[in-house]
């Protein structure tokens, strides 16, 4: 019996083409961004017109991003919890506001909504730097889930925690707590 081989186990530096095919199999995101100085994330749905995502929103934090010269960062994912693996890529670049009326033409026909509200400004990020990752970790047996199914509903705990039995000065002794060992 022929098997393919299994993939690896630890980290993978993905390569630009490797993200853009990721980057173009989901539709949502966040977008990190500079809101007063301090940095702020967003989820946004985004598509791409060639290798820029673009993204439609209202007026608001994430229609500043597309202000003159404002860096966001489009970070996508995606896990599969039954082979431990996940994914990961950024975007980096500027982002600026489409207003061109054929690149506008060209997001209109994308399939993209807002959020929240009527999303009539599309953001487009230019594609500056590119990253990704791939983390596969080796199996650890059987998922929480099907560990109840075999002792009958509950999942067993182990109580690893104890107090001490004299907490340190300042601290208040628990109520109905035991004390430690």
């Amino acid at each position: 019996m022929n098997s393919a081989p299994a993939p690896p186990i630890g980290l993978e530096e993905l390569d630009e083409n490797q993200c853009f095919d990721l980057l173009g199999s989901v539709h949502q995101g966040h977008i990190a961004l500079s809101v007063g100085a301090m940095p702020a994330v967003f989820p946004i749905h985004f598509a791409l017109i060639g290798r820029d995502p673009v993204f439609r929103t209202d007026a608001g934090s994430k229609l500043c991003a597309g202000s003159p010269d404002q860096v966001v960062c489009l970070e996508v994912d995606d896990v599969d919890t039954k082979l431990h693996a996940r994914w990961s890529v950024m975007v980096i670049g500027r982002a600026q506001l489409i207003a061109d009326a054929a690149e506008l033409a060209e997001a209109l026909a994308l399939p993209l909504c807002s959020w929240t509200g009527h999303g009539g400004a599309f953001v487009r990020i230019g594609s500056g730097i590119v990253s990704g990752r791939r983390i596969r970790a080796p199996a650890r047996g059987p998922a929480p889930d099907e560990r109840a199914a075999r002792i009958g509903g509950r999942v067993p705990t182990r109580r690893t925690c104890r107090w001490p039995a004299d907490p340190p000065s300042g601290h208040p002794k628990p109520e109905g707590r035991e004390p430690g060992p």
